[in-house]
């Protein structure tokens, strides 16, 4: 092989070869973030605001007591996220007015968000959004009870405590 430069054929390839690849990777990257946590899903479609007031909501229109799980225990919001990205997602206006309306009257007549009010204001304040809007009332009621007691499949009933507490028994096929 002849020499040109001081360098033979295969030399030449061999620097270029690593030039590419050194070129390729470029100075070192700076770590990646750690990834942010996902807003939950009803939080992503309704906001962080509305959302909180949903979760407030539920809960109090489904407390939980000694022998009643609750909407928390229960899933109920679980279900509600699920349905709002699939077959509801219809009725996102309607809970984005509902929702609105339920905080205006509860910073109106009980001076701070719905989501901060103690149980006993929340429930006037309910009671209110009933009277003014009642189909929307009875839109969300009927979510919240859908939640409660639907196949756990769907997302809510978690580990069917909304049919123990109506004292229904699901018999499982082993």
């Amino acid at each position: 092989m002849t020499r040109r430069a001081g360098m033979t054929r295969r030399q030449l390839l061999a620097a270029a070869a690593a030039a590419g690849v050194a070129v390729q990777s470029g100075p070192a990257a700076p770590p990646a973030p750690a990834a942010a946590a996902v807003a939950p899903v009803g939080e992503r479609l309704l906001g962080r605001g509305p959302w909180g007031t949903f979760r407030a909501l539920a809960q109090t229109m489904l407390p939980a007591g000694a022998e009643m799980p609750g909407a928390d225990k229960s899933g109920v919001c679980e279900y509600i996220e699920r349905a709002l990205e699939g077959p509801y997602s219809r009725y996102l206006g309607v809970y984005r007015r509902a929702l609105a309306e339920l905080d205006s009257l509860a910073r109106a007549g009980a001076g701070g968000p719905f989501d901060s009010l103690p149980a006993e204001r929340a429930r006037e304040v309910v009671r209110k959004l009933e009277a003014s809007s009642p189909e929307d009332f009875a839109l969300l009621r009927q979510h919240v009870l859908e939640g409660f007691l639907s196949d756990p499949v769907h997302g809510g009933n978690r580990d069917r405590l909304g049919w123990q507490a109506v004292g229904l028994v699901h018999k499982h096929k082993d």
